[in-house]
């Protein structure tokens, strides 16, 4: 009888050993990874590859107007990307198809300096403010939502540095009631906001509306019409990080 366990316990000792290991945590994280699907719900996606002409949607057909010349850059973070003195920006006005309630937009960046600078905006101000914007606030990130009938909501960053010319990615999400700002694959701040974001039809990129323009370094941008989780977001840095285009994360 004594042999009989003693050959159990042999034989099952290292499924025992590798189940509670680091290597069990490795697979299960792989094949969590393999899991996500960045795609699914991708909506928009902005490279920054341009030579010349309007900045392109690579995932859909929300193209961008190019406004000014923006200098282009072979350092981004993922491939090239575009440097910009404060005068140019890149609009879409007219689609109304960026109207999200339920929607997560990212974005990579390069500054140094503070100021009041856009990322991007479906924004509007005709009588009560409706819709998004993301920013810098001095040398913070600021998210501001409106609803069109007066509520509002803005939420900023702490405890990070994001001005010291190097590249970050920043992420925002709004669901059904609150917004949530991730910075470089990390949850900094939430609010609370339960009410749906007010329709707009002023969608822009490194800028808020035609003001506010960003001085500063920008890549690959992302639209997806759901909030993501903090999984995924930590994923989508991590791709982008080794330099994963938008197209095959």
């Amino acid at each position: 009888m004594k042999k009989i366990i003693i050959i159990l316990i042999v034989c099952f000792l290292p499924f025992f050993v590798i189940a509670q290991s680091p290597l069990k945590k490795l697979i299960k994280q792989q094949t969590s990874s393999e899991e996500i699907d960045l795609q699914n719900g991708m909506i928009a996606g902005y490279a920054f590859e341009e030579t010349s002409g309007n900045l392109l949607d690579v995932v859909n057909s929300y193209d961008m107007t190019t406004n000014g010349t923006p200098t282009r850059e072979v350092t981004g973070q993922v491939n090239d990307c575009y440097t910009l003195d404060g005068n140019q920006y890149f609009g879409y006005n007219t689609s109304t198809d960026l109207n999200l309630d339920e929607m997560t937009f990212s974005v990579w960046f390069k500054f140094s300096g503070s100021g009041f600078w856009g990322f991007g905006s479906n924004y509007e101000q005709d009588g009560d403010a409706a819709g998004w914007w993301i920013s810098t606030e001095d040398a913070d990130m600021r998210i501001r939502v409106d609803d069109g009938t007066g509520n509002m909501q803005y939420i900023t960053s702490s405890g990070v540095t994001i001005n010291n010319n190097s590249w970050h990615n920043v992420t925002f999400t709004s669901d059904a009631d609150s917004i949530r700002l991730y910075i470089d694959g990390v949850w900094n701040v939430s609010g609370y906001f339960p009410y749906d974001v007010g329709a707009a039809s002023q969608q822009s990129i490194s800028s808020v509306l035609t003001g506010s323009k960003l001085v500063g370094s920008q890549d690959e941008t992302i639209i997806w019409n759901r909030a993501l989780s903090g999984e995924e977001i930590k994923d989508a840095y991590d791709k982008q990080v080794l330099g994963t285009t938008i197209e095959n994360l």
